[in-house]
């Protein structure tokens, strides 16, 4: 096998291997994305279930 042939199968694998490893992370940040939507939209306590008035602190008032 010619030296060209070899180099450019190098090349050709290193650009299938970034695609892949490309792909894959792609599919793991929709999955957080998708994870952070749901947390945010299904688990997490809205601001509206806390009582209104803000606690009182009163350690920096003169």
């Amino acid at each position: 096998m010619k030296i060209s042939k070899r180099l450019l199968f190098g090349f050709v694998m290193a650009i299938i291997l970034s695609v892949v490893v490309g792909f894959v992370g792609m599919v793991g940040m929709r999955s957080l994305y998708e994870s952070g939507i749901f947390m945010y939209e299904e688990q997490d306590v809205g601001m509206e279930h806390f009582p209104s008035e803000q606690p009182q602190d009163n350690r920096f008032k003169h």
